[in-house]
């Protein structure tokens, strides 16, 4: 007769593919917790985004609202309070005085132009506004040379320098920002806008 070999029959798992069951669901799972990390850091991203281009419509839409230039007190009527009521001129280029600065306000001289810079905390989300004022049409306008802005001021003033200033505003969350360039005039406005 011939030998009957025998062969054991498995139960369960042996200790190897114990192993590769446990390495193989080890792997899933970091796969799981990279796209969700993944996932949460893009909706971090986006709504950082939506709060910056919501600050930037909220200051448009709050400049929009005022007039481009308010005359002196003493020209002008004033509110009940006898305070000067207010205008975008007033909040976007007091001055070109070099005198008068903050680190969140100051008169600047950037290659023969007079720019007006200030910041806005909104939130999380500081805006800055530089503003110029210009002269000409929407194709051709010509920035006003700080030597044509000496001695201005809002407080003292009969009349603006020009009748349109540009402003570009730009808000930032950590490194991120988005910008929106919007012209206000005595008697229209418009806007553009770009963000990264």
């Amino acid at each position: 007769m011939h030998p009957v070999s025998v062969i054991p029959q498995q139960r369960g798992f042996g200790l190897i593919e114990a192993i590769v069951a446990a390495s193989l669901v080890a792997g899933a799972l970091l796969g799981l917790v990279s796209v969700v990390v993944a996932t949460q850091e893009g909706e971090a991203v986006v709504a950082a985004r939506v709060q910056r281009e919501a600050a930037l419509q909220n200051e448009r839409a709050r400049l929009v609202a005022l007039p481009y230039w308010q005359p002196p007190p003493d020209v002008a009527a004033q509110g009940e309070t006898g305070e000067q009521l207010a205008c975008v001129l007033a909040e976007v280029f007091p001055h070109a005085a070099a005198g008068p600065a903050s680190s969140a306000a100051m008169y600047l001289v950037s290659e023969g132009v007079g720019v007006f810079v200030s910041e806005r905390r909104i939130g999380s989300v500081v805006v800055r506004r530089e503003a110029r004022f210009v002269r000409g049409a929407a194709g051709g306008r010509i920035q006003v040379a700080s030597a044509d802005l000496e001695g201005w001021n809002v407080a003292t003033s009969q009349e603006p320098p020009a009748a349109r200033v540009l402003v570009t505003l730009t808000a930032t969350t950590g490194s991120a920002f988005s910008s929106l360039t919007a012209s206000f005039g005595a008697t229209s406005l418009a806007v553009s806008g770009e963000a990264s």
